[in-house]
């Protein structure tokens, strides 16, 4: 995981502050990203759809719950790692990183959406894709005028992109374009603990 001493930290924050968003090059050392991979690659994946029947914002190929799941639960979930997301974005209140792998296809889409639901306050995605996708931007624009106010392509493999959650904000993921899909780990720091019982066995044991 990323340790803080290769970014300039007060850099990080300043431009956090500025565009919501900042990047954190190869947050996953890409020898543990390897392995990671290997288990990823012999796991299953289905349709999913996110919101509700009459609202759907997303579709996407998302990785079914297994143990390969549950470990980066554990290894997204450290102390430190949390301590310099902390520093980096002000959000004081991080309870746990509840996190999925998907599958972004050009087949699928992510609408306009703010996901201020469950606690969130911050989204993050880890790019897994060794070799560079087109299209898939993502994108964060002001709710009420509509103004973008910042985009960013994630293509760097193991690196991390950060967001802000707020209510006077929406993000999106535009199309991707080619046979080459937008592959990330990516989900939500909550300001709550989690009760989770397996993760809370994994982390205590």
């Amino acid at each position: 995981m990323c340790s803080g001493q290769s970014v300039d930290l007060q850099r990080l924050r300043a431009e956090f502050a500025r565009t919501h968003c900042v990047r954190l090059p190869e947050l996953v050392e890409p020898g543990l990203l390897k392995c990671i991979l290997e288990r990823i690659d012999h796991s299953e994946f289905s349709t999913k759809v996110h919101g509700g029947p009459h609202s759907v914002i997303a579709t996407e190929l998302c990785m079914e719950g297994n143990p390969t799941r549950d470990l980066l639960m554990v290894l997204l979930n450290d102390h430190e790692f949390f301590r310099i997301i902390r520093h980096i974005t002000g959000c004081r209140h991080l309870g746990y990183f509840e996190c999925r792998v998907y599958s972004l296809g050009s087949n699928h889409y992510d609408l306009w959406h703010d996901d201020m639901v469950e606690n969130r306050v911050l989204a993050m995605s880890i790019n897994l894709g060794a070799e560079a996708y087109r299209g898939g931007i993502l994108q964060i624009r002001n709710k009420a005028s509509k103004q973008i106010l910042h985009e960013v392509v994630n293509t760097g493999f193991g690196d991390g992109i950060i967001f802000r959650l707020a209510d006077d904000l929406e993000h999106q993921v535009t199309p991707v374009e080619g046979p080459v899909p937008r592959r990330a780990i990516a989900g939500w720091f909550r300001s709550i603990p989690t009760d989770d019982p397996i993760f809370v066995k994994k982390t205590l044991s």
